[in-house]
């Protein structure tokens, strides 16, 4: 499907219809957000899935965490990016012994960029460094819908939830890391009226200065 006809069919949908999405297009769109841009490549963050035909009862709880529930309980598949509050010396290792088997590199070969990773991370503060990896999570966030919009699959990004409440429905350690946004994905329920709506966007000339 051509990109900007499929970002243009595109919208936040209010509430999905019935029908449970394909696996194998969810797998295509989860190596979409694998594929995603990185600052270093570190992807300081975690993707958590849930959907309607492994653990229906999963997506019910969860959707109590959210201030507005009608996407989480419609949808096929739910989507939770926990972005890292630390980056911790044993996930640095993790990153560079994995480095070295792809690229069949010794470690030696990896000290300048080793060095680099950690003087960008202890030049943050604990708070600052939360900050960026929730960015980091973001970028993902874009390939996922992007990636959806291609597959015909629609799709909705939340933001509207209690993150504290949220972490206590999964199995996550809320010191290491945190939700910062959700995506729900399933196929637009017929009633949805918003789906009929013209989408409104800035024009190019007010989005866009040429320096």
């Amino acid at each position: 499907m051509d990109y900007i006809h499929a970002l243009k069919k595109r919208y936040s949908v209010k509430k999905f219809g019935p029908e449970l999405l394909d696996e194998e297009k969810i797998n295509s769109i989860l190596e979409a957000a694998r594929l995603s841009a990185s600052s270093m490549g570190l992807q300081p963050y975690r993707i958590y899935l849930a959907s309607k035909a492994r653990t229906p009862e999963l997506l019910t709880k969860l959707s109590g965490a959210f201030y507005n529930p009608s996407q989480v309980l419609t949808c096929s598949h739910l989507f939770i990016l926990c972005a890292k509050k630390q980056v911790e010396p044993h996930y640095i290792d993790g990153y560079f012994k994995h480095i070295e088997s792809v690229r069949n590199v010794t470690p030696q070969s990896l000290e300048g960029f080793r060095k680099n990773i950690g003087d960008f991370k202890n030049s943050f503060s604990e708070e600052a460094l939360f900050h960026w990896t929730q960015k980091q999570a973001y970028i993902a966030l874009g390939h996922l819908l992007v990636a959806a919009a291609l597959e015909g699959i629609d799709s909705c990004p939340l933001e509207g939830f209690d993150g504290e409440k949220l972490s206590a429905l999964m199995p996550v350690n809320p010191k290491a890391e945190f939700p910062c946004v959700a995506l729900a994905l399933g196929v637009r329920a017929q009633e949805d009226t918003f789906q009929n709506l013209k989408k409104v966007r800035k024009p190019l000339e007010k989005l866009v200065k040429y320096l």
